[in-house]
Order: structure tokens, then sequence, then C-alpha cells
């Protein structure tokens, strides 16, 4: 079935932590089968500007008795069935939803998603309707649409009674809408799947964790929705069986001549590409490596050998702790290794004294707001700063909001003057705060929408 979603959610430094999530399993009909309402806890509640339009539609103290995001994301996901296709607006809600889950899960998001919007907009162009927008096309429709936007539970509504109205067909219009790979029918999967075997050249083809290995033409594997293969018939055949339909064999003739080493130290082999040498990798196996690319040597009596980077990662030798593992320190790999790690250890230091410096900065901001509100208070006029941003060393931006439903920044002549006789080298510039409509705010619709 299709589950219709809508999220809000707040973005601070670079992260988005929701505070509503609406959904309607609905049937063919777009008629609700199961619904799923609930609003998150801030994760800093203290912190929330409550005039946000992700807060629209409930109190604050709501938004503080409500449960936490991981509690709501675990029990959305509980409610969601396998068989489910969540249908938002654009795909940035999913996007986020995706982004918190793998946050709290620690891995992928797995369910099967699409965006509606871009078919939605297709079709009310050949109705002739241009609107843009969620609650305007519904508008030009004629249908009845909430009074407060930007609230979950009104989107989903809004988005459900505009999809019965279209008689929107999801399966006609899915070649247009911005689907997952997941959603890829067999027959297209199946040519995928042949353009990325025939891309990489392999001869025998197998899914990743699978016991069983196949011909690069078999059907069974083609469904597969990842594919793995290679092009020896040895490495298809280690820790796996041939398939009993298509039955894979090996070549008449060896697939490679073996190299057959010396009595002596290996042979090196002098290549354009760079020196390499003839050694015994894992498993017994004779192979012309790359010098560089010989990371280590394990010690085990049941495959000795050298390794490379991908073997080493195979068989997890370095999360195992492997006592057969010998790590050979001066190959290439291990010190970019150490450069990355020092690297990212320096980022992460970088970001801490950022956020750190941005924390003291934000704090010292709040300050000069409250004594500059002390000194409109004291002036006696009708005027709340909301925030104070420093421009440049001695400029500061001073947002605010009064009775007028206009610019009035010239009639704060005494406060200006306060702010000056204190703070000589100061320059304040007033900013009467305007809403998403270019009007500007007062007292009162501030206040409301705080509340």
């Amino acid at each position: 079935m299709f589950v219709l979603l809508d999220l809000e959610w707040v973005e601070e430094r670079g992260l988005r932590y929701p505070t509503q999530l609406a959904a309607r399993r609905v049937d063919a009909h777009w008629v609700t089968v199961a619904s799923f309402d609930t609003l998150i806890r801030p994760h800093l509640p203290e912190c929330s500007q409550w005039d946000h339009m992700a807060y629209r539609g409930y109190m604050p103290e709501d938004f503080r008795a409500a449960l936490e995001e991981e509690t709501c994301i675990r029990q959305f996901c509980q409610w969601l069935m396998k068989s489910d296709i969540l249908c938002c607006w654009h795909r940035g809600t999913v996007e986020t939803l995706s982004s918190c889950y793998k946050r709290i899960m620690k891995k992928k998001f797995p369910f099967h998603w699409m965006g509606i919007n871009n078919a939605v907009y297709v079709q009310s162009q050949e109705d002739g309707i241009e609107a843009r927008g969620l609650y305007a096309l519904a508008k030009e429709y004629g249908l009845v649409v909430p009074d407060v936007e930007h609230k979950s539970s009104h989107d989903v509504f809004t988005m459900q009674s505009l999809l019965q109205h279209l008689n929107f067909d999801p399966k006609a219009a899915k070649r247009t809408l911005q689907l997952s790979k997941k959603l890829m029918l067999p027959g297209e999967r199946q040519e995928h799947n042949k353009k990325v075997i025939e891309k990489a050249g392999y001869e025998y083809i197998y899914a990743p964790g699978s016991g069983i290995f196949h011909r690069r033409g078999c059907k069974l594997a083609l469904q597969a929705k990842t594919i793995c293969g290679c092009r020896r018939y040895a490495t298809a055949a280690k820790n796996r069986r041939p398939c009993k339909r298509c039955r894979p064999e090996p070549p008449a003739k060896a697939e490679h001549k073996a190299i057959v080493p010396s009595l002596g130290a290996p042979a090196k082999q002098k290549k354009p590409g760079g020196e390499t040498v003839a050694v015994k990798l894992l498993g017994g196996e004779w192979a012309s490596v790359s010098k560089g690319k010989i990371i280590g040597f394990c010690h085990s009596s049941l495959h000795p050998g050298k390794m490379t980077v991908k073997m080493m990662k195979a068989h997890d030798c370095i999360n195992k702790a492997c006592w057969y593992f010998e790590k050979y320190a001066d190959a290439p790999y291990w010190q970019q290794l150490e450069a990355h790690k020092e690297k990212k250890r320096k980022d992460k230091e970088k970001l801490r004294l950022q956020k750190a410096k941005d924390a003291a900065e934000e704090g010292r901001m709040e300050e000069l707001r409250r004594l500059f509100q002390e000194y409109v208070d004291k002036a006696g006029y009708r005027m709340q700063i909301v925030r104070v941003h420093q421009q440049k060393p001695q400029i500061f931006k001073v947002f605010y909001v009064s009775d007028n439903a206009f610019a009035d920044g010239n009639r704060f002549g005494l406060f200006l003057r306060n702010v000056k006789s204190s703070y000589p080298g100061y320059r304040v510039i007033l900013r009467h705060i305007q809403d998403m409509e270019k009007r500007f705010v007062t007292i009162e619709e501030f206040m409301h929408r705080r509340r």
C-alpha cells in the first residue's frame, strides 16, 4: 500500500531535527486505511525558536511533553509494513527521515519511497493550471484546505484530497516520479544487471552473502538487487557451490598460467605501470602483484601467504585483531591510513572549537540583546528586540517588532542615542522583522506565533 507522509523539521548546524510527523496508509483510491501522527520533542527545548514554521499548529507545551526523536522514529518504522511505499510531496521529507533513521539505527533506510510533486505538476499543466505548491494547487482546483499550513497532519490531509480529486494513478506516472532504485521492476532489474555484468566482464556471478554462484546469463541470479562476480572459476567456487540450474563449469584450459617461483628471491618484473613482484598470496596462489599493494602477511596454517588491502578487508583481520596477521608498517597503505586518521582527528577538533566559538558568540549576542532591550524599556518605546547580529566588529543589526505594521526604525531615536552614549564606537542598524509574505510583523502577531 501507499503511505502519504509529511515531516516538519528544523535545521541546526547542518543537521535536521524533526518536530512533526504525520502519515496515512491509503488504498488504491486514496482512502485512509490507517494513520500515524506524532509530535517530536526538540533536542534542545530551551533554545527552540517557537515562531519557526516547523512548530505551527501547536503550543510549545505540546512539544515539550512529546516523545523523544528516537522513540518516535522507532515507533513509526514499526508501524510501517514491508510492502508500504512512502509518498511524499518532495524528496526532502524522505531525505530528512532517512538521515534521522541512519543516525539512530546506524544503518540505511530500508523502505521504498517516491516524490509525487513533479508528476502532479505534469497532470495539473494538462488541466491548464500553472500554480506551484501543495496548498496553492489545491485552492486552484477548488478544494477546501486547512487554515494552518506546515502542520504535518494538515499537509497529509491536503495531499490526500488533491490526489483523490485528480484520481491520481501512481503506476501510470511511475516512470516520471522520483523513485528509489529499489523500486525497479523485475525486467528493469535484469537489464540493469546485464549491463553491469557486461561492463565488468564477469564470467561467473553471485549475490552478496550467497553461497551459490552462477553463469553470467543465469536468470535466477539476474533478479538479484545487487550483483557481484569474477572472471575465474576458482575464485567464484571459493566457499560457494555451483547453481543446480545453470550448472557453471570450469573452462577446458587453464584460466591463467601459473607463475613458477624460483628457488631464490621472487623474480622482479619491470612494467610501465610500476614495479611488480611474483608473490604467494593468501591461500597459496601465486600471482604478479604491484609491490605497493602488499600490506601484510598471514601466518595461519590454513591459508598462509601475503595479503593485499582487499584480502585484509575481506577477512576482517584488523577488526578481529587476528594474531596471525603481520602488518608491513612500511607499506604506503598504512602511511596513508595514518595520515587520513590524523586529518580526521584535526577536522573533528576544528569542528569542536568552531562549535564552542559559535556557542560563545551566541551567548554574547543574547546578552547584548537583553542590554538593548533595557535601553528600549527605559525610553518607553513599544518595541520588542528579537535578536542581535554582529555584521562587522563595530556594526550590529538589531531585528525587532513593534506596534506598527511598517518600517518605523526612525522612531526610536532616544534608544539609538542611549546606545551611542554608552558605546561610542558602536553603530546600530534597526531592521523591522518581516514574514514570508514581506509584511512587517507587529508585537501582537509575534507573541501569537510564539504561543
